[in-house]
C-alpha cells in the first residue's frame, strides 16, 4: 500500500487556472472597456428615464386643468364687472350727492343775498320784494356772470384777461394743427373748458352786483303809487273842467302803440322796476 502511494503520480496545480474568490484575476482591457461602456449605457439609460419621467410627471402635477381654469377665469371676470358695475353705480350716487348739495348751498346763499337786500328796502315795500327783483335780473348774461364768480379774488380777476388771450391763441394753434391724438382732443377740450369760465370772471365783474342792489334799491324807494288816489285826482280834475259825469277809467293800456320811453315809464308806475336797464 505504501508502495502504491508511492507510485501514484502528484497532481499539479495551475496557479491562476482555478477562480480565486480572494485574489481575483486581473481583466483585460477589452473587457474592462466593455464593461464599462455597459454601465455608463445602463445609467445614462436610467437616468434618463428617470429624468424624463419626473419632469413629465411635474408638468403634469402643474399644467392647470383647462375646464377648470376656464371656469375660474369667468369667474373673476364676472366678480370684476360686478365690481366695476357696482363702482360705477357708487360714483353716480356720490356725483348726483354732490351736485344736489351744491344747489342747497347755492340756493341757501341766494336766498340769504335776497334777505339781506329786502332789508334795505323800505318798511312798505313787499316781503318778496328784493326776491322778485332778483328774478328779473336773473336773464341778464353779466348778472349771472357775476354771481357765479362772485368767489374769484381781485388778484385772479386782474390775471383772467392775459390768461384769456393766451388761451384763445392756443386754441386757434390747435385748430390750424389738428391730430387725431386722444391727447390733444382732450387738451382741447380743457382750454374750452377754462377759457369759458376766464371769460365768466372777466365779464361778471363784482360791480354789476353792486349797480343792480342799488337800482333796486332807488326804485323801492321811489314815491309809490296809490290807484284810489290817482282816480280822486282825475275825477276832481273833471269837476274843476265843469264835467258833471263821472270820470270814465281808461281802459288797458296798447303797448304796440307805446315808445320806448312811455312804455318804460307805464312799466315802472305801475309794476315797480324799470324793464329797459
Amino acid at each position: 500500500m505504501t508502495e502504491a502511494l508511492e507510485q501514484q503520480p502528484e497532481a499539479t496545480v495551475e496557479i491562476g487556472s482555478a477562480a480565486d474568490p480572494i485574489n481575483p484575476a486581473p481583466a483585460s482591457a477589452n473587457d474592462l472597456g466593455a464593461l464599462l461602456a455597459q454601465f455608463d449605457a445602463g445609467t445614462n439609460a436610467h437616468t434618463s428615464d428617470n429624468g424624463s419621467g419626473s419632469g413629465d410627471h411635474d408638468q403634469a402635477a402643474n399644467a392647470p386643468d383647462p375646464q377648470f381654469q376656464e371656469g375660474e377665469l369667468d369667474k373673476l371676470l364676472s366678480d370684476l364687472n360686478r365690481d366695476t358695475e357696482r363702482t360705477n353705480a357708487l360714483q353716480s350716487e356720490v356725483n348726483a350727492l354732490k351736485a344736489a348739495e351744491a344747489q342747497r348751498l347755492e340756493r341757501a346763499e341766494f336766498e340769504d343775498f335776497a334777505n339781506n337786500l329786502q332789508k334795505r328796502l323800505p318798511e312798505w315795500s313787499e316781503p318778496d320784494r328784493a326776491m322778485r327783483e332778483l328774478s328779473f335780473y336773473a336773464h341778464r348774461e353779466d348778472v349771472r356772470c357775476a354771481w357765479e364768480t362772485r368767489g374769484v379774488s381781485a388778484a385772479e380777476r386782474r390775471a383772467a384777461p392775459a390768461q384769456l388771450a393766451q388761451l384763445q391763441a392756443l386754441y386757434q394753434q390747435m385748430r390750424e394743427n389738428p391730430s387725431d391724438d386722444p391727447r390733444q382732443q382732450a387738451a382741447m377740450a380743457a382750454v374750452v373748458r377754462r377759457g369759458q369760465w376766464l371769460e365768466k370772471v372777466v365779464l361778471g365783474h363784482p360791480n354789476v352786483l353792486r349797480r343792480m342792489e342799488d337800482e333796486i334799491h332807488k326804485r323801492a324807494w321811489e314815491p309809490r303809487i296809490d290807484p284810489d288816489a290817482t282816480a280822486m285826482r282825475m275825477e276832481v280834475a273833471a269837476a274843476v273842467r265843469g264835467s258833471s259825469g263821472k270820470v270814465t277809467p281808461a281802459g288797458p293800456p296798447n303797448y304796440g302803440t307805446l315808445s320806448n320811453n312811455d312804455f318804460r315809464k307805464l312799466v315802472r308806475d305801475e309794476h315797480g322796476f324799470d324793464p329797459i336797464t
